[in-house]
């Protein structure tokens, strides 16, 4: 083969590989707008299989996280001195804690929803005295193997 064979062709394969040239440009640059569409599409349906909603009327508030479940609740009476911790938080809001110490050092913490929302009784009254509280309530054992008692309902306080 002769170069002088080879320019004659070169004119044709010029007209030949330059239209495909720009045809194979066009649909990459298609394509891959094609593939950024679709990802973000197959993140949106991963999501949605992931996450599914309920179907809820409108108002209805959304459920929350399940909690770990709490011990069945038995029936406590504890005895001890019933004392008050004040301490402020964030922004200079101020926290009140109730504590009954018991004879043999435990310390229970009683707080004021534990009394019911229609209680008239207020852990103030209380404060620095003996009492007797009976109400519902559960023990757990804690990491360092220590027993902690928590009151979920107290039904009387006595001094």
């Amino acid at each position: 083969m002769d170069f002088t064979e080879i320019n004659k062709s070169y004119p044709s394969m010029k007209k030949f590989i330059i239209p495909a040239l720009i045809l194979s440009l066009l649909a990459n640059i298609g394509l891959a707008d094609e593939k950024k569409k679709d990802v973000p599409a197959e993140k949106a349906a991963k999501a949605k299989v992931e996450k599914p909603k309920a179907d809820k009327p409108k108002g209805e508030k959304a459920e929350k996280k399940e909690k770990a479940p709490q011990p069945d609740l038995v029936d406590v009476t504890l005895t001890g001195k019933l004392s008050k911790k004040e301490t402020t938080g964030k922004g200079d809001k101020k926290y009140t804690f109730f504590y009954l110490e018991t004879s043999d050092g435990q310390n229970v913490r009683l707080n004021q929803t534990a009394l019911g929302k229609k209680s008239t009784i207020k852990l103030d009254d209380f404060v620095d005295a003996n009492v007797t509280v009976r109400g519902k309530g559960y023990t757990r054992e804690l990491k360092n193997k220590k027993k902690q008692t928590y009151v979920k309902e107290i039904s009387a306080i006595e001094k």
